[in-house]
Protein backbone atom coordinates (compact mmCIF):
# COMPACT_ATOMS: atom_id res chain seq x y z
CA UNK A 1 0.00 0.00 0.00
CA UNK A 2 2.96 2.56 1.06
CA UNK A 3 4.72 1.99 -2.47
CA UNK A 4 1.28 2.41 -4.23
CA UNK A 5 0.87 5.37 -2.41
CA UNK A 6 4.24 6.91 -3.52
CA UNK A 7 3.44 5.97 -6.94
CA UNK A 8 -0.31 7.88 -7.10
CA UNK A 9 2.24 10.95 -5.72
CA UNK A 10 4.47 10.68 -9.02
CA UNK A 11 2.55 9.09 -11.53
CA UNK A 12 -0.13 11.61 -12.97
CA UNK A 13 -1.60 8.51 -15.30
CA UNK A 14 -1.78 6.28 -12.35
CA UNK A 15 -4.01 8.67 -10.89
CA UNK A 16 -5.93 9.24 -13.39
CA UNK A 17 -6.30 5.80 -14.32
CA UNK A 18 -7.43 4.87 -10.30
CA UNK A 19 -9.72 7.83 -11.12
CA UNK A 20 -11.34 5.44 -13.86
CA UNK A 21 -11.45 2.44 -11.93
CA UNK A 22 -13.73 4.45 -8.86
CA UNK A 23 -16.22 5.34 -11.78
CA UNK A 24 -19.18 3.15 -11.98
CA UNK A 25 -20.65 3.34 -15.75
CA UNK A 26 -23.78 1.37 -14.93
CA UNK A 27 -26.63 2.89 -17.67
CA UNK A 28 -29.39 1.75 -19.69
CA UNK A 29 -31.99 2.85 -21.91
CA UNK A 30 -35.48 3.16 -19.51
CA UNK A 31 -34.05 1.94 -16.45
CA UNK A 32 -36.27 1.26 -13.77
CA UNK A 33 -39.53 1.06 -16.04
CA UNK A 34 -42.05 1.78 -13.40
CA UNK A 35 -40.38 5.21 -13.14
CA UNK A 36 -40.43 6.40 -16.70
CA UNK A 37 -43.97 4.68 -17.28
CA UNK A 38 -44.92 7.62 -14.41
CA UNK A 39 -43.07 10.24 -16.12
CA UNK A 40 -44.42 9.23 -19.13
CA UNK A 41 -48.35 8.90 -17.95
CA UNK A 42 -48.21 12.04 -15.40
CA UNK A 43 -44.77 14.02 -14.95
CA UNK A 44 -44.01 15.33 -18.25
CA UNK A 45 -47.26 15.51 -19.67
CA UNK A 46 -48.42 18.01 -17.32
CA UNK A 47 -45.05 19.75 -17.54
CA UNK A 48 -45.36 20.14 -21.19
CA UNK A 49 -48.67 21.03 -20.78
CA UNK A 50 -48.00 24.11 -18.12
CA UNK A 51 -44.81 25.29 -19.47
CA UNK A 52 -44.83 28.86 -20.96
CA UNK A 53 -44.48 29.18 -24.86
CA UNK A 54 -41.88 31.90 -24.51
CA UNK A 55 -38.80 29.71 -22.97
CA UNK A 56 -37.54 26.42 -23.68
CA UNK A 57 -38.40 23.64 -21.12
CA UNK A 58 -34.84 23.01 -19.05
CA UNK A 59 -33.64 19.51 -18.09
CA UNK A 60 -30.54 18.51 -15.90
CA UNK A 61 -29.81 15.33 -15.94
CA UNK A 62 -26.96 14.74 -13.00
CA UNK A 63 -24.34 11.88 -13.71
CA UNK A 64 -25.26 10.85 -16.86
CA UNK A 65 -22.79 7.98 -17.50
CA UNK A 66 -22.89 6.96 -21.46
CA UNK A 67 -26.05 8.76 -22.15
CA UNK A 68 -28.84 6.20 -22.32
CA UNK A 69 -31.03 7.75 -19.50
CA UNK A 70 -30.21 11.36 -20.94
CA UNK A 71 -31.70 10.04 -24.29
CA UNK A 72 -34.68 8.02 -22.89
CA UNK A 73 -36.17 11.44 -20.94
CA UNK A 74 -35.34 13.26 -24.37
CA UNK A 75 -37.05 10.71 -26.42
CA UNK A 76 -40.53 11.16 -23.71
CA UNK A 77 -39.87 14.81 -24.03
CA UNK A 78 -39.92 15.03 -27.48
CA UNK A 79 -42.91 12.91 -27.84
CA UNK A 80 -45.04 14.74 -25.50
CA UNK A 81 -44.19 17.86 -26.94
CA UNK A 82 -45.31 16.49 -30.53
CA UNK A 83 -48.50 15.01 -29.28
CA UNK A 84 -49.45 18.25 -27.46
CA UNK A 85 -48.84 20.15 -30.53
CA UNK A 86 -46.83 22.74 -28.80
CA UNK A 87 -43.98 24.95 -30.26
CA UNK A 88 -41.77 24.12 -26.97
CA UNK A 89 -37.91 24.04 -27.44
CA UNK A 90 -35.69 21.44 -25.28
CA UNK A 91 -32.94 22.07 -24.00
CA UNK A 92 -31.15 18.80 -21.79
CA UNK A 93 -27.75 19.33 -19.88
CA UNK A 94 -26.37 16.24 -19.22
CA UNK A 95 -23.04 16.02 -16.96
CA UNK A 96 -20.86 13.55 -15.48
CA UNK A 97 -17.49 13.28 -13.87
CA UNK A 98 -15.78 10.75 -16.99
CA UNK A 99 -14.23 12.35 -19.40
CA UNK A 100 -14.49 9.17 -21.52
CA UNK A 101 -18.41 8.51 -20.62
CA UNK A 102 -19.49 12.08 -21.80
CA UNK A 103 -17.69 11.79 -24.95
CA UNK A 104 -19.02 8.02 -25.33
CA UNK A 105 -22.53 9.87 -25.24
CA UNK A 106 -21.99 12.81 -27.53
CA UNK A 107 -21.03 10.11 -30.05
CA UNK A 108 -24.37 8.35 -29.44
CA UNK A 109 -23.61 5.24 -30.79
CA UNK A 110 -25.25 2.01 -29.01
CA UNK A 111 -25.75 -1.96 -29.75
CA UNK A 112 -28.14 -3.80 -30.90
CA UNK A 113 -28.90 -5.00 -27.82
CA UNK A 114 -30.82 -2.19 -26.86
CA UNK A 115 -33.82 -3.18 -28.95
CA UNK A 116 -34.93 -5.31 -25.54
CA UNK A 117 -35.32 -1.90 -24.14
CA UNK A 118 -36.07 0.26 -26.75
CA UNK A 119 -39.58 -0.25 -28.48
CA UNK A 120 -39.08 -0.59 -32.23
CA UNK A 121 -41.49 2.73 -33.22
CA UNK A 122 -38.76 4.88 -31.15
CA UNK A 123 -35.97 3.07 -32.89
CA UNK A 124 -37.50 3.38 -35.96
CA UNK A 125 -37.99 7.36 -34.96
CA UNK A 126 -34.71 8.07 -33.74
CA UNK A 127 -32.26 5.77 -34.26
CA UNK A 128 -30.28 4.88 -37.27
CA UNK A 129 -29.14 1.18 -37.87
CA UNK A 130 -25.50 1.46 -39.73
CA UNK A 131 -23.25 -1.65 -39.31
CA UNK A 132 -25.24 -3.88 -36.46
CA UNK A 133 -25.35 -1.04 -34.38
CA UNK A 134 -27.80 2.07 -33.46
CA UNK A 135 -26.87 5.43 -33.89
CA UNK A 136 -28.28 8.26 -32.13
CA UNK A 137 -30.59 10.49 -35.01
CA UNK A 138 -29.58 14.49 -34.76
CA UNK A 139 -33.17 15.67 -34.23
CA UNK A 140 -32.51 13.99 -30.84
CA UNK A 141 -28.46 14.04 -30.40
CA UNK A 142 -29.66 18.47 -30.71
CA UNK A 143 -31.68 18.15 -27.66
CA UNK A 144 -28.88 17.15 -25.55
CA UNK A 145 -25.84 19.16 -24.12
CA UNK A 146 -23.41 16.85 -22.76
CA UNK A 147 -20.50 18.25 -20.54
CA UNK A 148 -17.68 16.93 -18.14
CA UNK A 149 -19.10 18.25 -14.38
CA UNK A 150 -18.16 18.12 -11.06
CA UNK A 151 -21.64 18.54 -9.17
CA UNK A 152 -20.17 19.13 -6.05
CA UNK A 153 -17.27 21.65 -6.95
CA UNK A 154 -18.42 22.82 -10.23
CA UNK A 155 -20.67 25.63 -9.93
CA UNK A 156 -24.98 24.42 -10.91
CA UNK A 157 -26.82 24.70 -13.99
CA UNK A 158 -29.75 26.95 -13.07
CA UNK A 159 -33.44 27.64 -13.83
CA UNK A 160 -33.91 24.12 -14.45
CA UNK A 161 -37.51 22.51 -15.17
CA UNK A 162 -36.24 19.05 -13.93
CA UNK A 163 -33.12 17.41 -12.38
CA UNK A 164 -33.09 13.56 -12.63
CA UNK A 165 -30.05 12.17 -10.38
CA UNK A 166 -30.59 8.75 -10.35
CA UNK A 167 -28.29 5.94 -8.30
CA UNK A 168 -25.81 8.86 -7.58
CA UNK A 169 -26.44 10.21 -4.06
CA UNK A 170 -26.31 6.05 -2.87
CA UNK A 171 -22.46 6.59 -3.13
CA UNK A 172 -22.23 9.99 -1.27
CA UNK A 173 -21.72 10.90 2.26
CA UNK A 174 -24.54 12.12 4.39
CA UNK A 175 -23.04 15.64 4.33
CA UNK A 176 -22.15 15.30 0.57
CA UNK A 177 -26.09 14.24 0.01
CA UNK A 178 -27.31 17.51 2.31
CA UNK A 179 -24.99 19.44 -0.09
CA UNK A 180 -26.52 17.99 -3.68
CA UNK A 181 -29.80 18.61 -2.62
CA UNK A 182 -29.51 21.88 -1.58
CA UNK A 183 -27.71 22.27 -5.03
CA UNK A 184 -30.86 20.79 -6.58
CA UNK A 185 -33.15 22.98 -4.77
CA UNK A 186 -30.77 26.08 -6.11
CA UNK A 187 -30.72 25.32 -9.96
CA UNK A 188 -34.64 24.07 -10.10
CA UNK A 189 -37.64 26.70 -10.93
CA UNK A 190 -40.26 26.87 -8.49
CA UNK A 191 -42.75 23.76 -8.80
CA UNK A 192 -39.83 21.71 -10.37
CA UNK A 193 -39.31 18.45 -10.67
CA UNK A 194 -36.75 16.58 -8.87
CA UNK A 195 -36.06 12.52 -9.45
CA UNK A 196 -34.08 10.37 -7.34
CA UNK A 197 -33.10 7.00 -7.70
CA UNK A 198 -35.48 4.05 -6.62
CA UNK A 199 -32.88 3.49 -3.01
CA UNK A 200 -32.57 7.72 -2.33
CA UNK A 201 -34.38 10.35 -0.95
CA UNK A 202 -34.63 13.96 -0.15
CA UNK A 203 -33.42 13.34 3.53
CA UNK A 204 -33.67 15.75 5.88
CA UNK A 205 -35.37 18.96 2.85
CA UNK A 206 -39.14 17.64 2.99
CA UNK A 207 -39.56 21.47 3.72
CA UNK A 208 -38.02 22.37 0.40
CA UNK A 209 -39.37 19.57 -1.51
CA UNK A 210 -42.70 17.40 -1.60
CA UNK A 211 -43.41 14.35 -2.88
CA UNK A 212 -45.07 13.54 -6.07
CA UNK A 213 -44.66 9.92 -6.12
CA UNK A 214 -42.76 8.35 -2.96
CA UNK A 215 -42.84 4.71 -5.24
CA UNK A 216 -41.16 6.77 -8.05
CA UNK A 217 -38.90 9.20 -5.90
CA UNK A 218 -40.18 11.80 -7.77
CA UNK A 219 -40.33 15.22 -6.06
CA UNK A 220 -41.82 18.69 -6.50
CA UNK A 221 -39.38 22.05 -5.72
CA UNK A 222 -41.14 24.37 -2.64
CA UNK A 223 -40.08 26.83 -0.31
CA UNK A 224 -37.48 29.24 -0.40
CA UNK A 225 -34.57 28.80 -2.47
CA UNK A 226 -31.44 28.48 0.32
CA UNK A 227 -28.11 28.28 -1.99
CA UNK A 228 -25.71 28.22 1.27
CA UNK A 229 -23.60 25.29 -0.52
CA UNK A 230 -23.27 28.10 -3.95
CA UNK A 231 -22.63 31.54 -2.14
CA UNK A 232 -20.62 32.97 0.43
CA UNK A 233 -20.62 33.57 4.20
CA UNK A 234 -23.07 35.79 6.73
CA UNK A 235 -22.04 39.16 6.68
CA UNK A 236 -24.04 42.39 7.81
CA UNK A 237 -24.34 45.85 5.92
CA UNK A 238 -20.57 46.85 7.89
CA UNK A 239 -18.74 43.70 6.66
CA UNK A 240 -18.69 41.95 9.98
CA UNK A 241 -19.43 38.51 9.61
CA UNK A 242 -22.10 36.21 11.51
CA UNK A 243 -21.19 32.84 12.17
CA UNK A 244 -23.43 29.84 11.78
CA UNK A 245 -25.15 29.56 14.82
CA UNK A 246 -23.92 25.60 15.94
CA UNK A 247 -25.94 22.34 16.55
CA UNK A 248 -27.40 22.75 20.38
CA UNK A 249 -26.66 19.11 21.82
CA UNK A 250 -29.73 16.88 22.76
CA UNK A 251 -30.43 17.32 26.03
CA UNK A 252 -29.92 21.13 27.11
CA UNK A 253 -27.97 22.23 30.31
CA UNK A 254 -29.36 24.20 33.13
CA UNK A 255 -27.34 26.79 32.13
CA UNK A 256 -28.07 26.72 28.46
CA UNK A 257 -31.90 26.48 29.98
CA UNK A 258 -31.18 29.98 31.90
CA UNK A 259 -29.40 31.59 29.24
CA UNK A 260 -32.62 31.23 26.96
CA UNK A 261 -34.96 32.40 29.39
CA UNK A 262 -32.90 35.41 30.12
CA UNK A 263 -32.58 36.25 26.34
CA UNK A 264 -36.20 36.11 25.58
CA UNK A 265 -37.15 38.01 28.80
CA UNK A 266 -35.02 40.87 27.61
CA UNK A 267 -36.52 40.43 23.93
CA UNK A 268 -40.00 40.47 25.15
CA UNK A 269 -39.09 43.42 27.52
CA UNK A 270 -36.84 45.64 25.44
CA UNK A 271 -36.38 45.14 22.27
CA UNK A 272 -38.51 46.96 19.88
CA UNK A 273 -40.57 45.47 17.38
CA UNK A 274 -38.64 44.06 13.94
CA UNK A 275 -39.48 42.35 11.08
CA UNK A 276 -36.75 40.05 8.60
CA UNK A 277 -37.57 41.05 5.06
CA UNK A 278 -36.21 40.01 1.66
CA UNK A 279 -35.09 41.62 -1.52
CA UNK A 280 -38.41 42.01 -2.43
CA UNK A 281 -39.35 43.46 0.67
CA UNK A 282 -41.38 40.14 1.77
CA UNK A 283 -41.40 39.76 5.70
CA UNK A 284 -39.42 35.75 6.50
CA UNK A 285 -39.39 36.31 9.93
CA UNK A 286 -40.91 38.88 12.93
CA UNK A 287 -40.20 39.58 16.31
CA UNK A 288 -41.53 41.45 18.92
CA UNK A 289 -44.96 43.99 19.14
CA UNK A 290 -45.49 44.00 15.14
CA UNK A 291 -48.96 44.53 15.53
CA UNK A 292 -49.02 48.02 16.71
CA UNK A 293 -47.25 48.76 13.17
CA UNK A 294 -48.11 45.72 10.49
CA UNK A 295 -51.60 44.35 9.66
CA UNK A 296 -52.81 42.18 7.43
CA UNK A 297 -53.84 43.64 4.32
CA UNK A 298 -56.98 43.57 2.55
CA UNK A 299 -57.66 41.07 -0.57
CA UNK A 300 -55.31 37.74 -1.86
CA UNK A 301 -52.20 37.07 1.21
CA UNK A 302 -49.51 38.43 0.52
CA UNK A 303 -45.98 38.88 2.40
CA UNK A 304 -45.15 42.64 1.43
CA UNK A 305 -44.08 44.91 3.80
CA UNK A 306 -45.05 47.33 2.30
CA UNK A 307 -49.15 46.59 1.90
CA UNK A 308 -48.94 45.83 6.03
CA UNK A 309 -47.92 49.49 7.26
CA UNK A 310 -50.31 52.22 7.58
CA UNK A 311 -50.58 54.06 4.38
CA UNK A 312 -49.25 57.77 5.59
CA UNK A 313 -45.99 55.60 6.50
CA UNK A 314 -45.77 53.50 3.30
CA UNK A 315 -44.03 56.09 1.25
CA UNK A 316 -41.45 56.68 4.05
CA UNK A 317 -40.44 52.97 4.42
CA UNK A 318 -40.13 52.66 0.84
CA UNK A 319 -38.19 55.24 0.45
CA UNK A 320 -35.79 54.33 3.49
CA UNK A 321 -35.50 50.37 1.87
CA UNK A 322 -34.84 51.88 -1.35
CA UNK A 323 -31.48 53.83 0.72
CA UNK A 324 -30.27 51.23 2.62
CA UNK A 325 -29.78 49.18 -0.23
CA UNK A 326 -28.33 51.46 -2.49
CA UNK A 327 -25.79 52.53 0.25
CA UNK A 328 -25.73 49.47 1.84
CA UNK A 329 -25.93 51.58 5.34
CA UNK A 330 -27.69 52.00 8.04
CA UNK A 331 -30.86 53.96 7.29
CA UNK A 332 -33.40 55.93 9.88
CA UNK A 333 -36.71 57.67 9.04
CA UNK A 334 -39.47 58.74 10.85
CA UNK A 335 -43.10 57.63 11.73
CA UNK A 336 -46.38 57.88 14.09
CA UNK A 337 -49.15 55.60 15.13
CA UNK A 338 -50.69 54.50 18.19
CA UNK A 339 -49.21 53.36 21.50
CA UNK A 340 -50.16 50.58 23.93
CA UNK A 341 -52.42 53.44 25.52
CA UNK A 342 -53.98 54.54 22.08
CA UNK A 343 -51.76 57.75 22.67
CA UNK A 344 -49.84 59.40 19.55
CA UNK A 345 -46.46 58.52 19.56
CA UNK A 346 -43.67 58.84 17.38
CA UNK A 347 -41.01 56.37 16.60
CA UNK A 348 -37.70 55.60 14.26
CA UNK A 349 -38.21 52.73 11.66
CA UNK A 350 -34.18 51.76 11.27
CA UNK A 351 -33.78 49.60 8.30
CA UNK A 352 -30.44 47.61 8.44
CA UNK A 353 -28.90 46.06 5.46
CA UNK A 354 -28.11 42.14 6.22
CA UNK A 355 -26.07 39.38 4.49
CA UNK A 356 -26.97 35.74 5.34
CA UNK A 357 -25.36 32.50 4.09
CA UNK A 358 -25.59 34.55 0.99
CA UNK A 359 -28.72 36.17 0.31
CA UNK A 360 -29.25 39.75 0.99
CA UNK A 361 -32.02 40.50 3.45
CA UNK A 362 -32.90 43.54 5.84
CA UNK A 363 -33.91 44.22 9.04
CA UNK A 364 -36.58 46.67 9.94
CA UNK A 365 -36.84 47.68 13.57
CA UNK A 366 -39.97 49.93 14.63
CA UNK A 367 -38.05 51.64 17.66
CA UNK A 368 -40.24 54.00 20.21
CA UNK A 369 -38.75 56.79 21.93
CA UNK A 370 -38.23 56.05 25.97
CA UNK A 371 -41.37 56.73 28.10
CA UNK A 372 -39.49 59.49 29.79
CA UNK A 373 -39.54 61.43 26.63
CA UNK A 374 -43.11 60.59 25.73
CA UNK A 375 -44.27 61.73 29.32
CA UNK A 376 -42.45 64.79 29.24
CA UNK A 377 -43.43 65.13 24.97
CA UNK A 378 -47.22 64.92 26.82
CA UNK A 379 -46.79 67.65 29.40
CA UNK A 380 -46.27 70.37 26.80
CA UNK A 381 -49.20 72.23 25.57
CA UNK A 382 -50.04 71.47 21.90
CA UNK A 383 -49.95 75.17 21.54
CA UNK A 384 -46.65 75.32 22.02
CA UNK A 385 -45.90 73.31 19.13
CA UNK A 386 -44.88 75.42 15.98
CA UNK A 387 -46.97 74.04 13.45
CA UNK A 388 -44.43 75.62 10.95
CA UNK A 389 -41.54 73.53 12.24
CA UNK A 390 -43.89 70.65 11.99
CA UNK A 391 -44.87 71.69 7.82
CA UNK A 392 -41.45 72.01 7.78
CA UNK A 393 -39.92 68.73 8.94
CA UNK A 394 -43.28 66.90 6.87
CA UNK A 395 -41.93 68.63 3.81
CA UNK A 396 -37.51 67.99 4.34
CA UNK A 397 -39.22 64.43 4.52
CA UNK A 398 -41.39 64.76 1.31
CA UNK A 399 -38.09 66.41 -0.42
CA UNK A 400 -35.69 63.55 0.78
CA UNK A 401 -38.49 61.13 -0.10
CA UNK A 402 -38.70 62.43 -3.73
CA UNK A 403 -34.91 62.76 -4.13
CA UNK A 404 -34.71 59.35 -3.39
CA UNK A 405 -37.81 58.50 -6.05
CA UNK A 406 -35.76 60.53 -8.53
CA UNK A 407 -32.62 58.76 -7.84
CA UNK A 408 -34.05 55.63 -8.40
CA UNK A 409 -36.05 56.56 -11.32
CA UNK A 410 -32.43 57.68 -13.01
CA UNK A 411 -30.80 54.96 -12.05
CA UNK A 412 -33.64 52.61 -13.28
CA UNK A 413 -33.61 54.30 -16.86
CA UNK A 414 -29.83 53.99 -17.08
CA UNK A 415 -29.86 49.78 -16.71
CA UNK A 416 -32.72 49.90 -18.64
CA UNK A 417 -30.42 51.14 -21.40
CA UNK A 418 -27.51 49.55 -20.57
CA UNK A 419 -29.60 46.01 -20.65
CA UNK A 420 -30.66 47.06 -24.03
CA UNK A 421 -27.05 48.00 -25.06
CA UNK A 422 -26.49 44.98 -24.09
CA UNK A 423 -29.17 43.25 -25.60
CA UNK A 424 -28.55 44.70 -29.37
CA UNK A 425 -24.97 43.57 -29.03
CA UNK A 426 -25.70 40.26 -28.19
CA UNK A 427 -28.80 40.08 -31.03
CA UNK A 428 -26.00 41.36 -33.48
CA UNK A 429 -23.56 39.07 -32.15
CA UNK A 430 -25.76 36.07 -32.25
CA UNK A 431 -27.06 37.05 -35.87
CA UNK A 432 -23.00 36.89 -36.70
CA UNK A 433 -22.65 33.32 -35.61
CA UNK A 434 -25.96 32.44 -37.16
CA UNK A 435 -24.81 33.68 -40.57
CA UNK A 436 -21.47 31.61 -39.68
CA UNK A 437 -23.33 29.09 -38.92
CA UNK A 438 -25.48 28.79 -41.75
CA UNK A 439 -22.34 29.41 -44.29
CA UNK A 440 -20.97 26.08 -42.21
CA UNK A 441 -23.90 24.25 -42.44
CA UNK A 442 -24.11 25.03 -46.72
CA UNK A 443 -20.45 23.97 -47.06
CA UNK A 444 -21.28 20.61 -45.13
CA UNK A 445 -23.99 19.88 -46.97
CA UNK A 446 -22.25 20.72 -50.28
CA UNK A 447 -19.02 18.83 -49.11
CA UNK A 448 -21.12 15.96 -48.25
CA UNK A 449 -22.63 15.68 -51.40
CA UNK A 450 -19.28 15.74 -53.11
CA UNK A 451 -18.35 13.21 -50.86
CA UNK A 452 -21.65 11.14 -52.04
CA UNK A 453 -20.75 11.80 -55.57
CA UNK A 454 -17.66 10.39 -54.90
CA UNK A 455 -18.76 7.53 -52.92
CA UNK A 456 -20.48 6.18 -56.13
CA UNK A 457 -18.27 6.55 -58.07
CA UNK A 458 -15.79 4.90 -55.90
CA UNK A 459 -18.14 1.96 -55.74
CA UNK A 460 -19.19 1.86 -59.64
CA UNK A 461 -15.05 1.32 -60.43
CA UNK A 462 -14.82 -1.35 -57.96
CA UNK A 463 -17.93 -2.92 -59.29
CA UNK A 464 -16.37 -2.93 -63.00
CA UNK A 465 -13.11 -3.99 -61.41
CA UNK A 466 -14.49 -7.17 -59.77
CA UNK A 467 -16.65 -7.82 -62.94
CA UNK A 468 -12.91 -7.78 -64.88
CA UNK A 469 -11.40 -9.57 -62.29
CA UNK A 470 -14.10 -11.99 -62.25
CA UNK A 471 -13.84 -12.25 -66.18
CA UNK A 472 -10.23 -13.06 -66.38
CA UNK A 473 -10.71 -16.09 -64.01
CA UNK A 474 -13.27 -17.36 -65.57
CA UNK A 475 -10.67 -17.66 -69.06
CA UNK A 476 -8.31 -18.84 -66.79
CA UNK A 477 -10.41 -21.85 -65.61
CA UNK A 478 -12.01 -22.36 -68.34
CA UNK A 479 -8.80 -23.32 -70.50
CA UNK A 480 -7.36 -26.88 -70.04
CA UNK A 481 -3.75 -24.97 -69.93
CA UNK A 482 -1.60 -25.51 -66.69
CA UNK A 483 -1.00 -21.93 -65.66
CA UNK A 484 0.55 -20.61 -62.02
CA UNK A 485 1.77 -16.81 -61.20
CA UNK A 486 4.47 -16.52 -59.14
CA UNK A 487 5.45 -13.02 -56.77
CA UNK A 488 8.70 -11.89 -56.79
CA UNK A 489 9.80 -14.02 -53.87
CA UNK A 490 8.66 -17.26 -56.07
CA UNK A 491 5.59 -17.65 -53.80
CA UNK A 492 2.27 -18.67 -55.38
CA UNK A 493 -0.53 -16.29 -56.21
CA UNK A 494 -3.00 -18.58 -58.36
CA UNK A 495 -2.86 -21.14 -60.43
CA UNK A 496 -5.24 -23.12 -63.17
CA UNK A 497 -7.52 -26.42 -61.95
CA UNK A 498 -5.24 -27.38 -65.07
CA UNK A 499 -1.42 -27.10 -63.02
CA UNK A 500 -3.15 -30.09 -60.39
CA UNK A 501 -1.93 -32.04 -62.96
CA UNK A 502 1.33 -30.97 -62.82
CA UNK A 503 1.84 -30.01 -59.32
CA UNK A 504 0.33 -31.51 -55.57
CA UNK A 505 -1.34 -28.02 -55.49
CA UNK A 506 -3.91 -27.44 -52.61
CA UNK A 507 -5.55 -24.07 -52.07
CA UNK A 508 -3.63 -23.28 -48.83
CA UNK A 509 -0.60 -23.32 -50.98
CA UNK A 510 -1.65 -19.83 -52.62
Amino acid sequence: MDRYLDILGRDVGERNQLAKDLLIKVSSFFRDRAVFDRLEREVIPQLVRQHPLDRPIRLWVVGSSTGEETYSLAMLFLEQIAAAKRDIKLQIFASDIDPEAVEQAREGFYPRSIEARVSLPRLTRFFAKEAGVYRVLPDLREAVVFAVHDVLNDPPFSRMDMISCRNLLIYLRPEAQEKAISLFHFALRKAGILVLGTSETVGGAEDRFEPVSKVAHIYRHIGLSRPRDVLGPTTTGDGAKISPRPKQPPAASRQTELESLCRRLVIETYAPAAVLINRQRECVYSLGPTDRYLRVAPGPPTRDVLAMVPRDLRSKLRSAISRAARKNARTVTTGRGRGQDDQTVSFDVVVQPVFHEGEALMLVCFVEAPEHERSRGRAKPARDLSRVAELEQELQATRMELEGAIYDLETSAEEQRESSEAALSLNEELQSANEELLTSKEELESLNEELSALNSQLQEALEREQTTANDLQNVLYSTDMATVFLDTRFEIRLFTPAAKSLFRFIAADV
